[in-house]
């Protein structure tokens, strides 16, 4: 038995292939990239479509919803009116804002029973809310500290510098009533008054 290879063409065939293979997969990646990339843009549009047609929706809501407010005679005797809910915010913000009071719950009370809130002042309604002292306190402390290190680097700065000289200014002296330093700075000179 005898088997005979024709190799020929072999070359011409894997060049072929191999471009073929290429081009596919070259294509394939392209196609994958605009996908994703069409995909991000349409997330984001639908995102900014859905955000804005919120928004829309709200503000029509607040703008054109009408709400009843009293009228209710067993639980009290204010007569019953209708309002938008913006026309009720803006009432209720205007109420507050003459009597200078807001409702707030007292201290100790965890429970939403109408007897567990009170009105309080502006100020005592932030006092409860937030300890101004602290607040005051941790921001001072903080400069403070940043004044203390700035006066210790001064000093620090200083006091080398102060130090450096004078060491400097002692050496000298040292060094010129030495002999040594003394026929080095004669030669020197002499080596001056050469070049003149």
């Amino acid at each position: 038995m005898k088997v005979t290879i024709d190799l020929e063409n072999l070359e011409s065939l894997v060049k072929e292939t191999t471009e073929n293979n290429i081009e596919t997969i070259i294509k394939e990646q392209v196609k994958k990239s605009v996908n994703k990339t069409i995909e991000e843009l349409a997330k984001k549009e639908i995102n900014n479509a859905v955000s804005s047609n919120f928004q829309k929706f709200v503000d029509e809501y607040i703008k054109n919803t009408v709400i009843k407010v009293g009228g209710n005679s067993y639980w009290d005797d204010e007569e019953q009116k209708e309002y938008t809910v913006e026309q009720y915010i803006k009432k209720e913000l205007k109420d507050r804002l003459e009597s200078k009071t807001l409702k707030a719950k007292k201290k100790g009370r965890t429970s939403s029973y109408s007897d567990d809130f009170e009105q309080v002042s502006f100020e005592e309604y932030i006092n409860r809310s937030f300890n101004v002292d602290d607040l005051i306190k941790a921001d001072l402390d903080k400069f403070m500290d940043g004044i203390r290190k700035d006066i210790n680097k001064t000093m620090k700065d200083t006091f080398d510098s102060s130090t450096k000289n004078m060491l400097s200014s002692a050496v000298l002296s040292i060094l010129t009533a030495n002999d040594t330093y003394r026929q080095i700075e004669n030669q020197i000179k002499c080596i001056a008054d050469k070049r003149a």
